[in-house]
């Protein structure tokens, strides 16, 4: 295996531009001229305090970037298939979507501290979301839609003592979401 790189230096309090070094078809373990170089600039900078990963740490490219999001980089197939030494197992993630039905649209509306930032029709907005969920999918992303009601959402705001904002919605639509699930 080769130890291509990504080299990302950023100096607190200098005048020297963060600069990000790409994958080069080089071995930075055995290159002493390129190892030398970086010395150099860390030198020159007055670098006090440095840290950097004892081994190859994975994939130098990013997804999204350099390959497209949720797809496995076709330079790197070693990486594919393993695991980076400092990943650990991931905690999965549930995005609540608050859905609302369309008879309520004109009571949360009148009742929205937020009113201002909420779409003028239910069709409006519910166009938005399946927008999002469309997103979502594409991207593997997990979801729950949660249905609230206009009742419960005025009293979650009186029993919290908050606005009924957009905030106070998704914490309701992220509660029942995390009861769902238990």
């Amino acid at each position: 295996m080769k130890g291509s790189y990504r080299i990302v230096l950023a100096i607190h309090g200098s005048d020297f531009p963060g600069s990000e070094i790409g994958c080069f078809e080089v071995d930075l373990r055995y290159d002493t001229k390129l190892q030398n170089a970086w010395i150099e600039i860390i030198r020159r900078e007055g670098v006090r305090s440095l840290a950097m990963m004892e081994a190859i740490n994975g994939c130098p490219h990013e997804e999204g970037v350099d390959y497209p999001l949720g797809q496995k980089c076709p330079a790197c197939p070693f990486w594919a298939e393993h695991r980076r030494p400092g990943d650990r197992e991931a905690t999965p993630i549930l995005t609540a979507i608050a859905i609302y039905k369309p008879d309520q649209w004109e009571a949360l509306l009148s009742s929205a501290a937020d009113r201002e930032k909420l779409e003028d029709t239910w069709e409006q907005w519910n166009a938005g979301v399946e927008k999002l969920i469309a997103q979502f999918e594409a991207r593997g992303i997990p979801y729950v839609r949660v249905p609230l009601d206009i009742e419960e959402i005025k009293q979650f705001c009186e029993e919290q003592g908050i606005p009924n904002d957009g905030k106070a919605r998704v914490n309701l639509a992220i509660r029942k979401a995390e009861q769902n699930t238990r």
